[in-house]
């Protein structure tokens, strides 16, 4: 490679990079890069500063005179640690995420089955006070705040909440009784 722009070519496959992509990361119009490339112009001071800067890893010797290697030995060593610990960092906080996943996952199973148990208590117990089931027995669990003359006092504000709504029912059907009129248009509409 005798001409800086078979370096520069040289450089950007090196890179497994296209002309497009390269420009990019240098923040160049990829024209500016391909005349460079195609040998029909000459790479400026400022571009090739912008590329020993952009990718340290490059031998400016190398880029500049096309003296030594392409990339600097011990930067290309520290690229490859950094990317191997970069793995690992990231091989480790997915394991670190799937642990917490698991973790969370059981705690909410637990404490689903928690509530589930509170619903079924509550149940039972509001069962039991609207006397739905015989068998059913008020949970003194679900209802340790709630005295007796609370119960009995929620208990006839249902049964006057369930009798007039009787009544309501009751009057309705009076009422469709009476106007057998208005069942047709019921019917109708």
């Amino acid at each position: 490679m005798d001409t800086i722009n078979e370096r520069v070519s040289a450089l950007v496959k090196a890179m497994d990079l296209s002309i497009n992509a390269f420009a990019k990361k240098l923040g160049k119009a990829q024209s500016s890069i391909s005349i460079i490339t195609d040998g029909r112009s000459k790479p400026g001071f400022e571009l090739l500063e912008l590329i020993c800067s952009t990718f340290p890893q490059v031998s400016s010797d190398w880029l500049l005179l096309g003296i030594g290697e392409m990339f600097r030995s011990t930067v290309r060593q520290q690229d490859t640690s950094a990317n191997q610990s970069e793995d690992g960092y990231l091989k480790e906080h997915i394991v670190n995420l799937e642990e917490s996943f698991r973790r969370l996952s059981e705690r909410f199973d637990s404490e689903l089955l928690a509530k589930n148990q509170q619903i079924a208590g509550l149940q039972r117990t509001v069962d039991a006070l609207v006397g739905k089931s015989e068998s059913a027995t008020v949970d003194p669990l679900f209802c340790d705040e709630v005295d007796m003359v609370d119960i009995e006092a929620m208990l006839s504000q249902y049964k006057l909440s369930a009798l007039q709504s009787m009544s309501g029912l009751f009057a309705a059907k009076a009422n469709i009784i009476q106007k057998p009129s208005l069942v047709k248009v019921v019917a109708l509409g």
